[in-house]
């Protein structure tokens, strides 16, 4: 987090580890750490657009 927290940079953020949960090739650890980081995000809150 810092400067360039715009809701355009977290949604990214939280896409990009959203993405990681799918991909077949991720181990359980980088899972368990896309799921922190998402929850940490907000949840599904995190994502652009999906505000209110």
């Amino acid at each position: 987090e810092g400067i360039n927290d715009t809701p355009e940079d977290i949604s990214n953020r939280a896409r990009g580890h959203k993405a990681n949960l799918s991909n077949p090739n991720t181990s359980e650890k980088a899972k368990e750490h896309s799921r922190e980081v998402l929850e940490s995000l907000g949840g599904e809150k995190a994502f652009y657009g999906k505000q209110g």
